[in-house]
């Protein structure tokens, strides 16, 4: 029920319904500020942070854009509160945060840096 709702308003690629909708309750467990595990297995984890200005947005429509044409699963979350963007320390914005990693602050990244540093496969590639 919930996937169907979600669909649409939302891409899934095909196969990956059940994680998103897995994605999305736990989203909204947060939200509710309950105590959320996170076994979402994916090997790729991303974060855009920035408070909703046009260049975070560009930066996040890049990052899933990506994400959608090499069919990558990651663990995606945009980070616009302000209040959450604050706690991560940053003083540049946007930024970008692939498996724990600060790939870059201030800018927005060409596309070929985007989709080295995400396909590589300990998303560690370039910095």
């Amino acid at each position: 029920m919930i996937r169907e709702r979600l669909a649409k308003r939302n891409y899934f690629a095909p196969g990956s319904e059940p994680l998103y909708e897995e994605a999305f309750l736990r989203e909204y467990q947060k939200h509710l500020g309950l105590p959320v595990t996170d076994n979402s297995g994916a090997e790729l984890t991303v974060k855009v942070i920035g408070p909703g200005c046009p260049r975070c947005e560009r930066l996040r429509d890049d990052v899933l854009q990506i994400l959608s044409e090499a069919d990558l699963p990651a663990d995606f979350e945009y980070v616009s509160d302000l209040q959450e963007v604050a706690e991560y320390g940053l003083f540049a914005l946007p930024a970008l945060i692939i498996n724990g990693r600060v790939k870059t602050a201030g800018r927005v990244p060409s596309r070929s840096d985007l989709q080295n540093w995400l396909k590589a496969k300990d998303g560690q590639g370039g910095s």
